[in-house]
This record gives structure tokens, sequence and C-alpha cells, in this order.
């Protein structure tokens, strides 16, 4: 789950309560496990020096505990930078505790600053940043933003403490608001909504979760979730062991042109490997031909038109799902065809589910009048730009984020908002941030794929909810495993990503 700055805070004190537990054992326990997982995960004897550098606050008061727990083995120099901020009184009690510890040096921060940088190769330090956590609102002025930028300056390792310090949790962070740039962060129970956002990429490299056993309040409400492999798990159907292919749908997909047939292939071989029993892939008889020798199994609808998209003749009530989009072009006709194929959905006797991408979402941006023709709980997969022609420019990513939320609300959809971190959102005013994944997938195909597999999942009888969750999920853990294999990051096309989605989901099923 993500949870706001104001409900950690309830997070907290509901555990001091329940639990019971001290605030200052409560800082132990969670600095204490900091430490172990930074001894755990970082080569401490590869670093020149280790540096902990403590602000006034509770973050400064977790960096001391952290200070004191690897100067059992390691020297450590910590940065008193409190400047002229009066010390919270967990800051004052741990500082005593590492007074006169032969393995701490104590420095403060002007000093560490006047003395210049001393790390030059091959010096390498590890910084740890616990200057400022949560809690910050504000911009960093005066001595603080000066020791921001000289950490910054250090040809060094970064770790934070919880968060970068700098970065605003729950708010966009300006470009002029200086922040410490973190090469790793371990964060304090839960991800922060900000480390997923793909503004705040020049702030931090990478984040991991320490669970420090805060209790969740029975009363909180959060919208903001996370999509991981403990969650698609609980997604994944069944399959039936007496069943036909009929038991598992029959979908159409609508895809492909004369000046972009792959996008049919891609789309229909996504398709077949989802799970779904049967396959119709209408497209100019161009496109069909090419299809053919790569995927027998899909049934062919002749397109009238040589080129492109101009309409289908038989009844959709046949299908359980339909997806339109792919490599299709927005000419005159196709626009034509799409506005009929949503009166045949709309008057269908049965319902027939609907995913709607690439060119099919660029001409509802030019013919907005069909969004309210949109069956409820339709699935959109736009990037970032097709969505801002759906919904017009945005400040940030916070904005984007509160613009999609709008959007799916106002008309009932569900919205697929690809990137590094895609975000479904749900017509309940839900967003679900999806954690698998890798830079890889950005290749030409790769959205492709995603709507052949959600197509897949709909034919199968998924709830709508559930085949953009589990799809999005699916699409990046096949990408994942990719990876593993015996791809790189660099080389994966979306053929790669196809042939790993039976490991995918045999990896849900163990």
């Amino acid at each position: 789950m993500l949870l706001s700055v104001a409900q950690i805070r309830e997070t907290e004190e509901f555990t001091i309560k329940t639990e019971p537990i001290a605030p200052i054992d409560l800082m132990e326990r969670a600095a204490s496990l900091f430490a172990k997982k930074l001894v755990e995960e970082i080569d401490l004897d590869s670093f020149c020096e280790i540096v902990v550098v403590c602000g006034p606050g509770k973050n400064g008061g977790d960096g001391l505990v952290i200070a004191r727990y690897l100067a059992e083995n390691q020297k450590v120099l910590v940065v008193d930078s409190c400047f002229d901020s009066k010390p919270c009184e967990e800051f004052i009690i741990n500082y005593a505790l590492i007074e006169g510890n032969s393995n701490v040096t104590i420095v403060k921060a002007d000093q560490f600053i006047q003395e210049g940088n001393p790390f030059t190769p091959p010096f390498f330090p590890l910084i740890i940043d616990a200057l400022f956590g949560i809690g910050l609102t504000r911009k960093l002025t005066g001595s603080f933003e000066k020791l921001v930028h000289y950490i910054n300056q250090i040809n060094g390792y970064v770790v934070a403490v919880d968060v970068p310090s700098g970065l605003l949790c729950d708010a966009h962070t300006p470009d002029d608001y200086v922040s410490v740039f973190a090469h790793q962060v371990y964060t304090f129970q839960f991800p922060k909504q900000a480390f997923l956002l793909q503004e705040n990429s020049s702030r931090l490299l990478s984040f991991s979760v320490i669970d420090i056993g805060l209790l969740i309040p029975p009363n909180i409400f959060f919208n903001k979730k996370l999509i991981n492999e403990e969650v698609a798990s609980l997604l994944i159907h069944p399959r039936a062991l007496f069943s036909h292919k009929g038991t598992f749908g029959h979908g159409l997909l609508i895809a492909g042109s004369s000046r972009m047939p792959g996008a049919a292939l891609i789309g229909a071989v996504a398709a077949m490997r989802g799970g779904m029993g049967k396959l119709t892939v209408h497209a100019p008889a161009k496109v069909l031909d090419a299809l053919t020798p790569y995927l027998p199994e899909a049934i062919h609808s002749m397109d009238e038109n040589a080129d492109w998209f101009s309409g289908i003749t038989d009844t959709v009530a046949q299908y359980q799902s339909i997806a339109i989009g792919p490599g299709l072009g927005t000419e005159k006709v196709t626009l034509e065809a799409f506005e009929r194929l949503l009166h045949q959905i709309k008057d269908a006797q049965t319902p027939v589910s609907l995913v709607v991408d690439a060119d099919a979402l660029n001409m509802l941006s030019k013919a907005d009048h069909l969004l309210k023709w949109l069956p409820p709980y339709t699935i959109l997969t736009p990037h970032f730009k097709e969505f801002e022609r759906l919904v017009g420019p945005v400040e940030n990513d916070f904005h984007r984020l509160e613009k999609l939320k709008e959007f799916a609300q106002e008309y009932q959809l569900i919205v697929v908002l690809k990137g590094y971190y895609s975000v479904i959102a749900l017509p309940s005013g839900e967003l679900f941030f999806n954690q698998s994944g890798n830079s890889g997938m950005a290749t030409a195909g790769s959205g492709d794929l995603l709507t052949g597999l959600i197509l897949s999942l709909l034919a199968q009888k998924y709830h709508p909810h559930d085949a953009a969750l589990l799809g999005v999920y699916i699409h990046g853990r096949a990408a994942d495993l990719a990876i593993q294999d015996r791809h790189s990051e660099e080389s994966l096309i979306a053929s790669d990503i196809v042939s790993y989605f039976g490991a995918a989901f045999k990896s849900l099923r163990k």
C-alpha cells in the first residue's frame, strides 16, 4: 500500500499505543534494521570512509543509531548537521550514546564543508543521508541547501534513510528544490509515492522497503496500492480440468494496416499466449497474409479495405472481448468504422469487454464525444503522450495522477497509464502502481503485447479490474524473467517478452 505522510504518522502512533512501544525504541528498531540491511547488501570494506550525515530531527536520530551499529565493526564519521536548529529529543539521546565511542568521529557540518572534498578518485566514500525525512514540506535553504549541494558533489555512493533529503513525499518537488541524489534508498515500511514518479528519477536510482513492524489502524483508508507478486497471484484463475476452447473465450483483435502489419501479429501472439480459447484477427488481407505463417491458430476476418480498418460485418455478440488500436492508423474511414463498432457493442445483447489502445486512443482524442460511447469498464492503455491528448497538458507527475483518477471516475473507465511504474486507475478512484518490469520494455511492440494479453484475460471472463491489474503485472514479469534468463535490457524486443508469458504465469501459480 501507499500511504500519505499523515497516514504514516498515524500508523506510527497506532503502533506506539497498541504494541506498545516507546518512540525511542521504535526508532532503535527501525535504524537497527536499516544497519543490518546495509551490512547484508553492501561491502562496507570497499569504501574509504563511512560518513553519516545527521539532521536535527528524527531522521537524524535514525542516523545516529545507524552510526552506532556500524561502529561495532567500522570507523564512522558522523556529521552533526543541526546548524542553528534545535535537535529533537531522540537526536539528543542517541548523540549521547555515541559520544566517546573510539570508532566514531563527530564533526560539525560547517567544518565538514569547509575542509573541502577530500574524496577524489580512487577514494570513494559511503554517504548515509539522514538529514531530513518524510516530514519535510518546504524548500531547503541556507546552510542545509549548501550542505546538500556539497554532498552531491562528493564522489561517493549515497544511501538515504527513508527518503532522500529535500524530496517532498506527497507533492511535486520543483526543479529548483535541491535534494540529495541517492543511489539507494532504504525506506521504512511503505514505499513513498514520490519514488514511483518519473519526475524524481534524477533524485534517486533505486529503493527497497524495510519492514519495521508498524501496525495498520483498522479504520485507515488508502486508495493507492501496489501490484506485486502476492497481489497478482490472488487474481489468477485456476484452469478447469474438464474444459475446451470455448471455456476460455473468444476474442476479436482489430489491428494492423498496410503501413504497420506487425502490430497485429504481436498483439495476436500475446492474446493466444495469454490463455484464451479462440482468437479472431480482423485486418486488411495483406496483414492477414503476413500473419498466417507465424500464427496459424488465429481465425481471419478480412477487411473490405485493402489498407485500413473500415468496419466489421459479423456480429460482435459472438465475442467475449474486443481490442482495437495497434497499428490501425487514424484515416477517416477508420474513425467512422470505430464509431460504428462502438454502436454495435452498445447494441449487443450480451456484454462485450473492450480494450482501446494506440491509434484508437488517438481517434478518441480527435473525436472526444466518443468517450461517452465507451461501455463502462472499458480498458484504455495510453502512454503519457496519448493520455495528454485525451485530457490536456499536465503540470507535473502529481498533477497527471490527479487527472488520471478524475478521468477514470468521470467516464467510468479503467485506464492503464504505461510507464516504468505503470499506474492503473479504476472507476472507484483507486490507483494501482505496478512493480514488475524493466527499461527493456521501452521497445516497439511492447504495448501491443499488453493489449493482446488483456484481451485474452477478458475473453476468459476475468473482471476488467482484474484483467488490467494481472495483465500489467504478467507483462512486466515476463520481461523481468527474460532479463534474468539470457537477455539484457538493451537487447530485449517484444517477441522476447511474449516468449516468457508462460514462465510468468507459472511463477504466480507455484
